[in-house]
């Protein structure tokens, strides 16, 4: 019931027809639901809009401070971006920011779509000039990763620094092999970097791709899908793209699933499907997702996948492994060491989901995802 009432709300939030109907019906199970699928704050927006009488209420009390914080907080990435933005640019380091934090701005508000991180992509040789600018910045927590280097900076800004879009494992990384070539320069900028329309469109498609497979993910990923694809765009560029990432298929079933949960579109048995694997996810899939999927192949093959990346992979994470591919089984026992050291709680869910993963489950998963478009 509160799945399908959220799924209501987003509708009519992406819409603009907020109805009076929500006053007897939002509850506490309303509100974890949407916490899962990272949109309280649309469930407090339309409390806000419709309740006369919330100082008498405990969760509207509860989901004016919500909005209050979201707001605040949504606010606070913009301009964050936007100062990082700036000083890249003065400091002569190229940047392209993607996904959320340019997504937000597709929307009608921006506040209606929240993020947790902003994702900045920089060039490789670049690392220690952008590592200056964050710290310069105020970004003191810092923390080195395997795909991508984090900066946070409390009690909102969360900064995830990538020196690929993708990373090397993922069977998409070919097409961002040339990425700066796919980008524009904005207007009046030497280094700041963005992409046109229809190529954010894509790497959406390709995020959500990915973390489908790996997990799946939650409805405001549909509520992108659905915002894009009512944008001005060069529709014959888009599909043909998406044809050559085998992602067009898949890509029309999201689509019509952001049709039916938003348009009033047909439904079909595969929709209805995708529908209930969704809503049963949270934002980003739930762990079990993961666990199955992990162990697929197998428990052992799944540990070594982790343990051993492949020599591109493991380029991300050490520079000074490019043309030395002899110095791998040091770098790998170098990474072993930190993970223990300084990752133990990763360490600890990579085990987990090895020793707990639900095989049988995982083969249905992937049996699933290629009914719905992914090879």
């Amino acid at each position: 019931m509160s799945d399908n009432l959220l799924v209501s709300i987003a509708r009519d939030v992406l819409n603009g027809t907020i109805g009076s109907f929500y006053s007897d019906h939002y509850s506490e199970d309303l509100i974890e639901v949407a916490k899962k699928q990272g949109l309280l704050h649309l469930v407090a927006l339309v409390v806000d809009a419709i309740d006369e009488e919330k100082s008498d209420n405990r969760l509207c009390n509860y989901l004016s401070q919500v909005l209050l914080q979201e707001s605040m907080r949504s606010e606070n990435q913009l301009y964050a971006v936007d100062c990082i933005q700036k000083q890249c640019e003065a400091s002569g380091i190229d940047t392209l920011v993607v996904k959320g934090a340019v997504t937000k701005k597709r929307y009608s508000d921006p506040f209606l779509r929240s993020m947790s991180d902003i994702d900045v992509l920089y060039k490789t040789q670049q690392h220690n000039e952008f590592k200056k600018v964050m710290f310069a910045l105020g970004y003191t927590d810092y923390r080195e990763g395997r795909k991508n280097d984090t900066y946070n900076m409390p009690p909102f800004i969360s900064v995830e620094a990538h020196r690929s879009l993708l990373a090397n494992e993922s069977e998409y990384f070919d097409y961002y092999s040339d990425v700066w070539n796919r980008c524009l320069l904005r207007n009046g900028c030497k280094h700041t970097y963005e992409m046109k329309i229809e190529d954010e469109f894509i790497f959406n498609i390709i995020h959500l791709a990915e973390h489908f497979k790996h997990g799946g993910v939650g409805i405001r990923f549909i509520m992108d899908v659905y915002v894009y694809d009512n944008l001005d765009i060069d529709r014959g560029y888009f599909e043909n793209e998406l044809k050559k990432l085998n992602l067009y298929d898949f890509y029309l079933n999201v689509s019509a699933l952001s049709e039916y949960w938003f348009a009033n579109g047909e439904s079909t048995e595969l929709i209805e499907k995708l529908s209930s694997f969704v809503l049963s996810n949270e934002i980003f899939g739930t762990k079990e997702n993961k666990a199955a999927l992990y162990v697929s192949e197998g428990r052992v093959s799944g540990l070594l996948r982790t343990c051993f990346p492949e020599y591109e992979d493991m380029k991300s994470m050490y520079l000074w492994l490019d043309g030395r591919r002899y110095l791998l089984p040091y770098a790998w026992l170098h990474r072993a060491f930190k993970s223990l050291i300084y990752r133990r709680g990763n360490v600890k869910a990579q085990l987990s989901k090895a020793k707990n993963g639900d095989i049988d489950k995982g083969k249905e998963l992937k049996a699933f995802y290629k009914e719905c478009g992914l090879r």
